[in-house]
């Protein structure tokens, strides 16, 4: 385990040993309850003007959660993967304009895009083009009276009254349409590894950004459309702006870059911490702060610094994130996640920087210890680290196991082994004597055996190739397991602290319970079930 990981679940138990309840914690992620049937979410989009109510997009249709019990619900079944839901309500240039009474919201999925008047009770099919790679659609904006749309294969747009739609510049055509922003002024298009902006007025268009061009990028043009994976071969994930659309953020997978200037000059955005590789969505605060989703989990920027925040999420592979003023959320392969940031975010507790808490951590420690006496029944991380090992069969003794042999197989000779036989006078007639008889001579059988032995393999052989490959796929499959099992054991520990150490209400006590048996059945399933006989063994 990194240090770093280990100071943050240090500092979760020193607030639970001293007092500081977790329920309303803006340093937590809370899981919200999904009855939706599947868990893993690609998008979500909060309403404005009643932010409990968030809209969610799964990989079969459209949800809604208001974070009550009971509360969640299907909205519209699909059967498609929802890329992108778009509020056009508040115009994305104008955020403190008021949202009306009922909200029309607009799902770009793997199936065209639709249409909804009445905030999700009824969906209309307004885009279906019979190319299927343009009716893959990725990002969608609502600018004035013009609705643009960004496919996989170029950028569309359509006036409201109008029912066509039409195809944008040439520029785009058959192109990845990935993001789309806009401000006052201009509309800003991210087209495969390059950036636009167009003049709402004029229209003149302007390449503005371009990422060096990359083999590992170009492989995408070689996949089958049906194969296309977005989340993989997409350079450009998103464009951002702040509050009052002073300032363009663009996040990409080769870093985040601002401008300020509408795009004529960039900066790039120190990334020290953040795994831009693995960047899925970038959020901006009202306050400007900004936050990372990756496929690594969740990133808060603070002093120049990327810093990872998982307390209680107990995955990392992060699709998407979004907030307001009050709360920020995450969709992820194991649900939805939500972090209150109202008031001041707790810098000093996502970083190592202040002393005085590592102080007071040591200085406790022997409270933690006096707790740990609880769970001596249960096993070590590093105990459920080998059980998940095990189970998974990764164990690096395996690699060894492998390398070891192939350089003992050059010690065995190659064996080849030979059979000639010749039976063409097997049978034959004798005419010596009358009447002529069928007699039987000899049958002939020629064996040969031969054994080499190619020397040049005792120092090397093809196998090494295949073992080196294969190792390396080891790797990470085992650093995925253990990332896993190590976040879902600590989860684990740290709800069963709050339930011997805060004063909760019964339903709340009912939930973290049952928070507790459904991390445990998790651990389990990485475990071959392990983990709980081992509990059983040791009561």
């Amino acid at each position: 385990m990194k240090i770093n990981d280990l100071f943050s679940i240090l500092i979760l138990i020193f607030l639970v040993i001293s007092g500081t309840s977790f329920t309303n914690s803006s340093i937590t992620w809370q899981r919200l309850p999904l009855d939706i049937g599947a868990s893993d979410i690609n998008t979500l989009m909060i309403l404005p003007g009643n932010q409990s109510r968030v809209f969610i997009g799964g990989a079969q249709g459209i949800y809604l959660n208001t974070e009550e019990p009971q509360s969640n619900s299907s909205l519209f079944n699909l059967g498609s993967k929802v890329n992108v839901l778009y509020d056009m309500t508040t115009e994305s240039n104008q955020p403190n304009l008021p949202a009306s009474s009922v909200a029309q919201i607009l799902a770009a999925t793997d199936a065209g895009l639709f249409l909804s008047d009445d905030e999700g009770r009824n969906w209309e099919r307004i885009f279906d083009p019979s190319d299927p790679q343009e009716r893959k659609c990725l990002s969608v904006i609502k600018n004035g009276n013009e609705i643009y749309l960004g496919t996989n294969h170029g950028l569309f747009h359509k006036a409201l009254p109008e029912p066509y739609w039409r195809e944008s510049d040439t520029v785009f055509q058959r192109r990845t349409i990935s993001a789309l922003a806009a401000d006052q002024q201009y509309l800003y298009v991210a087209a495969d590894r390059e950036v636009y902006r167009k003049d709402k007025i004029s229209g003149d268009l302007r390449e503005i950004f371009s990422l060096p061009n990359k083999e590992s990028e170009n492989a995408a043009s070689e996949v089958l459309p049906d194969e296309f994976n977005p989340e993989v071969f997409i350079a450009i994930k998103q464009i951002k702006t702040n509050r009052d659309a002073t300032i363009l953020y663009l996040a990409t997978t080769e870093g985040i870059f601002s401008s300020s200037h509408q795009g004529l000059n960039w900066e790039r955005v120190n990334t020290i911490g953040l795994p831009v590789k693995e960047m899925t969505s970038l959020f901006v605060s009202s306050q400007g702060d900004l936050w990372a989703g990756t496929r690594q989990g969740v990133f808060y920027y603070q002093n120049e610094i990327w810093n990872a925040v998982y307390q209680g999420m107990e995955t990392r592979s992060v699709h998407f994130i979004e907030g307001d003023e009050q709360k920020i959320y995450a969709a992820t392969d194991q649900g939805l996640f939500v972090m209150n940031i109202a008031n001041v975010f707790p810098h000093d507790l996502c970083t190592e920087q202040n002393l005085q808490w590592r102080d007071d951590i040591q200085n406790r420690s022997k409270s933690y210890q006096e707790l740990e006496k609880d769970f001596q029944h249960e096993p070590s991380v590093n105990q459920v680290q080998q059980m998940a090992v095990r189970y998974a069969d990764v164990d690096p003794e395996k690699i060894r196991h492998w390398k070891s042999a192939a350089q003992k197989k050059a010690i065995l000779p190659t064996l080849s082994v030979g059979l000639d036989r010749s039976a063409t006078e097997l049978f034959h007639w004798d005419t010596g004597a009358n009447p002529d008889a069928l007699t039987k001579g000899k049958d002939f059988m020629d064996w040969d055996v031969s054994v080499s032995w190619n020397l040049g393999d005792l120092i090397w052989n093809d196998d090494q190739t295949s073992i080196d490959s294969r190792s390396k796929l080891m790797v990470e499959l085992r650093d995925d397991i253990l990332d896993q099992v190590t976040r879902l054991y600590f989860e684990r520990r740290r709800i069963q602290i709050e339930l011997r150490t805060l004063n909760l209400d019964p339903a709340t006590k009912i939930a973290k319970e049952m928070r507790v048996a459904e991390l445990t059945a998790l651990v389990d399933s990485l475990t071959g079930e392990e983990f709980s006989r081992n509990m059983i063994k040791n009561n």
